[in-house]
């Protein structure tokens, strides 16, 4: 059974997200055998990457980010480089008509970017509402945008990372859980 809820975050963006979905696709992470490749950065702020179960779906596990932004300046983001769960490949080109899906719930409503940083340098984004409910976000890969382009993966085909980066109060210690990461054609 499909639930469905309908969220508009941008003019011309629309991400689908719900409690209860299974899709078929290729899973890039579902964080059952820990958080390897996963790496965290900052300036100002803290955080921590771990693994906790079960997962979304109650089997499992989750990446778990404990995070604290510090005062004006500080910033941080949660990546990998998702050539390794393609079997060493960058190339997305079979997903230019699909989706990309990911899993999160959030310790209180949160506002997450999430980027795809190209291999030819440029950053394509979406911005979501996380809130402490599990959800599943399928965003179309053609409504992250660089500025005000959208990406194409027929011409930018090589996805070199997926960097996450929640949004929240500075000072105050927060937690964001991601599961299942897929792409889906």
């Amino acid at each position: 059974m499909k639930k469905w809820s309908i969220r508009l975050l941008l003019p011309t963006m629309i991400i689908m997200s719900t409690a209860i979905f299974a899709s078929e696709g290729k899973t890039l992470y579902s964080f059952t055998k820990g958080t390897d490749g996963w790496w965290s950065y900052k300036g100002k702020a803290k955080i921590t990457l771990s693994q906790e179960k079960p997962g979304s779906d109650g089997t499992g596990g989750a990446l778990k980010a404990d995070y604290e932004y510090g005062g004006v300046g500080s910033y941080l983001g949660i990546g990998i480089q998702p050539k390794w769960a393609m079997h060493g490949s960058s190339d997305f080109s079979a997903y230019s008509k699909g989706t990309f899906e990911v899993t999160m719930k959030a310790d209180t409503d949160t506002a997450v970017r999430i980027e795809l940083r190209m291999s030819n340098k440029k950053k394509y984004t979406a911005n979501l509402k996380v809130n402490k409910e599990w959800q599943t976000f399928q965003i179309k890969f053609n409504t992250f945008k660089s500025k005000t382009t959208p990406l194409d993966l027929t011409t930018t085909t090589e996805i070199s990372q997926i960097v996450i980066i929640p949004r929240a109060s500075a000072n105050k210690k927060h937690i964001l859980w991601i599961d299942n990461i897929k792409v889906v054609e």
